[in-house]
């Protein structure tokens, strides 16, 4: 409660506030002055009635005061929302310039039937991951790819419970990311239902989620401050989910969102050309460097 008062009083709505009951006080004031004027027939009436059209105008010149600062500094913070959105359209602009070469690249070889299809998509991943963190300019990111495993049902049919599984160790900060999604606790059962219904995930402020993910996702112990998720697909393919987080509170934001989805699509397309790929088994497996499927640390 201490650390939410100091920021308070810290705060642009602590000088919005108390500019606003001086204010409002200054006009009680002219107004005792002129009641008390009326009342008086003593000759300080004329200095009683003065003091209230003074009092009165500096209420009036507050508000006026008050209101221009107001606009100045709604015009100042879109100008820094409107130079950040042009500095990291410029940054994506940027990654993207050797997307094509590498995508490219990536797809003449599957299509070829290389054996080395695992391999190409694993490199393809990295790229894509890399080229993702570097396109969301914030401070201290990490990008982390989820890919869908299923656990074989009784009857051998494939379709049993699902997790999401980390793919390698992620791209970004060293902390280490959590190591797998499954619907034993409401966070993964939560996670992966959203990757289902092909829905993101974005949360700014780790600290006050949003209402809707009360009660499912648990950030508590975790070193970022804000993280998306977006589901990874490819036409009525779900593949997994790539995730983006900060150590910054409010550091991701829905322009970042965006970005994630466009790169989601670009994985999903890698996942489906190697499952489809003429020397590439029916069902793409987890890569060897993913870790073992316990919920623990990280994302």
């Amino acid at each position: 409660m201490s650390d939410r008062w100091t920021k308070f009083i810290h705060s642009e709505r602590w000088d919005a506030l108390w500019l606003f009951v001086t204010s409002k006080a200054l006009v009680v004031v002219a107004a005792a002055l002129v009641t008390w004027a009326w009342k008086d027939n003593s000759p300080s009436k004329q200095l009683l009635v003065v003091l209230a059209v003074v009092a009165y105008s500096i209420s009036f010149l507050i508000d006026g005061l008050t209101k221009i600062s107001e606009r100045l500094r709604k015009a100042a913070a879109e100008a820094r929302v409107d130079q950040v959105r042009s500095e990291t359209i410029k940054s994506i602009c940027h990654s993207f310039s050797s997307i094509p070469q590498h995508t490219t690249s990536f797809l003449t070889r599957v299509a070829a039937g290389d054996d080395e299809a695992r391999s190409h998509l694993d490199r393809y991943f990295n790229y894509m991951m890399e080229t993702f963190t570097k396109a969301i300019t914030i401070r201290e990111p990490r990008v982390c790819l989820y890919m869908v495993d299923r656990a074989e049902s009784p009857d051998g049919d494939g379709d049993g419970a699902i997790s999401l599984l980390l793919c390698g160790d992620g791209v970004g900060r060293s902390d280490p990311p959590r190591s797998a999604f499954d619907a034993t606790t409401p966070h993964g059962k939560f996670v992966i239902q959203r990757m289902n219904e092909r829905r993101p995930i974005i949360v700014r402020d780790t600290e006050d989620p949003p209402s809707e993910f009360a009660g499912y996702l648990d950030c508590s112990d975790k070193y970022y401050k804000s993280f998306i998720a977006v589901p990874v697909t490819y036409h009525d393919h779900e593949y997994g989910m790539l995730m983006v987080d900060s150590t910054v509170p409010l550091g991701l934001t829905e322009d970042h969102q965006v970005v994630a989805q466009l790169f989601g699509r670009f994985v999903g397309s890698g996942f489906h050309m190697v499952q489809h790929s003429p020397a590439s088994p029916p069902r793409v497996s987890v890569p060897a460097a993913s870790v073992a499927p316990t919920i623990e640390g990280g994302e």
